[in-house]
């Protein structure tokens, strides 16, 4: 664990790495905009080891269009081929030595290890298709994406300059839509990068679909046509029953209905909502705390004791849950 300056760490070590990866940060702020910078590129592309990757991680609610083709192309003026992989409301720019034609067979040999599984499962990975389903474009479509943008260096940054022009778009879902807009007709087949055959294949082809919805349904989302979204995110999960992403979405719109039936004092109908988030997304606090509400409320204070431990298990730490389990100390947990 080194603690310094990312970007002169970079330029003056000589040791060489598997891996650089800039955070998620916000490329827009001074200095922080040096990390997007062709001469950090360069650096970064010659710390890395042969068949290393250098990953750049950018929230597009933070990010003019124009200055993510400027991201785009300083990248590729130093690297190697790049993919673009999307994310929700987040991509990754990795660039390799070559371009990738990666074997599914070996990857998920790889994913078998108990390292590779714990990092998964950290992720909120189910298996490894939902990782690799996040590829949206290769190296052609992204030249021809950002082919007419400037090149980011430190005597020009211009990022610092134009993407805080958007003011109150920053962070936004107006932002998100413009940027996601321009991104959907960029994705390619997942066999583009892909090398496999049988089961394993249609499984990733059919994750890669899904996630094509997933991002459909954000854009529906932002421009507030949450009914076609809601249909979306369904038909995402129909595709692919393990998707984390759809499911959250789903699992957002069900506690929102939630809390507006529970505030108009329809208990029955905020309880089958709160259920339904919890179907949709069995980690959320959020509808296990709306559970545990309504069985309070209803006297049913063994079933409120479990509730409030099922959301306590999912984050063992968080102060509130740990008070609020401990109200019920004096209901012994079900035997298991």
């Amino acid at each position: 664990m080194v603690c310094a300056d990312g970007r002169n760490f970079v330029s003056l070590t000589t040791s060489k790495y598997d891996l650089i990866s800039t955070g998620v940060l916000t490329p827009y702020r001074a200095g922080v905009s040096r990390l997007y910078t062709i001469e950090h590129f360069q650096h970064a592309w010659e710390r890395l080891k042969p068949g290393g990757l250098l990953a750049v991680w950018i929230p597009i609610r933070q990010i003019s269009l124009q200055d993510l083709k400027t991201v785009t192309r300083t990248l590729q003026e130093v690297t190697g081929p790049v993919s673009l992989w999307l994310d929700g409301y987040y991509l990754a720019l990795i660039a390799t030595g070559k371009a990738p034609l990666w074997r599914l067979a070996e990857i998920f040999d790889r994913a078998k290890s108990p390292t590779m599984l714990s990092a998964l499962q950290a992720a909120a990975l189910s298996r490894p298709h939902e990782l690799l389903a996040l590829f949206w474009a290769g190296p052609e479509r992204l030249r021809a994406f950002s082919r007419q943008a400037l090149i980011h260096t430190e005597d020009r940054p211009v990022i610092e300059f134009r993407t805080p022009r958007l003011g109150s778009r920053l962070n936004s879902l107006t932002q998100a839509e413009e940027i996601l807009e321009a991104l959907l007709p960029l994705r390619e087949p997942i066999s583009s990068v892909f090398s496999a055959t049988g089961t394993s294949a249609n499984a990733l082809t059919q994750a890669h679909a899904s996630r094509m919805l997933f991002q459909q349904g954000l854009v529906a989302k932002c421009r507030d046509r949450h009914e076609r979204a809601y249909s979306l995110f369904a038909k995402a999960v129909e595709l692919n029953p393990s998707g984390d992403g759809a499911r959250q979405e789903i699992c957002a719109y069900e506690l929102l209905r939630g809390q507006l039936r529970l505030g108009e004092g329809e208990t029955g109908l905020a309880a089958k909502a709160f259920h339904a988030a919890a179907r949709a997304y069995p980690r959320s606090i959020h509808a296990k705390t709306g559970l545990a509400i309504l069985a309070e409320r209803s006297g049913a204070r063994f079933l409120a004791a479990q509730h409030w431990r099922d959301a306590l298990a999912v984050d063992p730490f968080n102060q509130v849950l740990r008070e609020q389990a401990a109200r019920f100390s004096d209901i012994p947990p079900p035997e298991r």
